[in-house]
């Protein structure tokens, strides 16, 4: 392989990590295109959508163009943060340098599962204090955020379509939400619920569609908002779901 092309390859990776990591489009080409720039190559184009990224350099009137596939989306904004400061510390670096602090990012890995879920478990408590929900409902909607990360970690990990893992973990909280009011340990399903469900809402899908959007990135932005409204579509199916089932079972809501 020669230089260019390792650059190129790179640059890409380094621009994959941050499409991965819930970067807006606007910030993954500008990082490409720096770090193109950075060493050396004469010209730099990257054009980003959420499935894929397009980049195409020159050296020396010669081309060299990458694409790659983007088939998995999370949240990490300590990654992104890192390959922000990694692009603009790229012109003090050798490509071998900079290549091993690249992977070094690629493999971090900020926070343990335990870790990760405790505190989604405390996002789940927080929201159902702030929707006025009891300390013993805001107890409840604590143990339902530490279920509900675990299966959404072991879902991702296991590749499952994301409609169907934030399906299935809207249906699973909504019917733990109600079992636990109808052995009354809880007066009102409702606060659990809406507090335990705001870990599934798509907040950095709405906001980074609306950045897109504003930005003139229009197929971003309109993939990101189709995006963000079928995951809510998802929410809405899986709770919904599990009150039907909860109905015709019998159960009072």
């Amino acid at each position: 392989m020669s230089r260019q092309d390792k650059i190129l390859d790179l640059a890409t990776s380094a621009g994959c990590v941050l499409l991965e990591s819930g970067a807006e489009v606007y910030r993954v080409e500008d990082t490409i295109c720096r770090i193109c720039y950075n060493f050396k190559m004469d010209s730099a184009e990257c054009f980003c959508m959420p499935t894929g990224i397009f980049t195409s350099t020159t050296y020396e009137n010669k081309n060299y163009t990458k694409v790659v596939r983007i088939k998995r989306r999370s949240t990490d904004l300590a990654k992104i943060d890192m390959i922000n400061q990694l692009s603009r510390d790229a012109i003090n670096l050798s490509v071998e340098q900079f290549e091993e602090k690249l992977n070094y990012i690629i493999d971090f890995k900020h926070y343990s599962l335990k870790v990760d879920m405790f505190f989604a478990a405390l996002g789940a408590f927080g929201f159902t204090l702030i929707f006025e929900g009891s300390l013993i409902e805001a107890l409840c909607a604590f143990m339902i955020g530490f279920i509900i990360r675990y299966v959404s970690v072991i879902f991702d990990r296991k590749q499952i379509n994301p409609f169907f893992s934030v399906c299935t973990c809207s249906l699973t909280l909504t019917l733990i939400a109600l079992f636990l009011f109808k052995f009354n340990f809880i007066n009102n399903y409702d606060n659990v619920i809406v507090g335990s469900i705001m870990l599934l809402v798509p907040g950095l899908a709405i906001t980074n569609a609306l950045r897109d959007t504003i930005a003139g990135d229009l197929v971003s932005g309109i993939t990101r908002g189709a995006e963000a409204f079928l995951t809510a579509v998802a929410v809405a199916l899986g709770s919904g779901m599990a009150m039907s089932f909860w109905i015709m079972m019998g159960g009072i809501l």
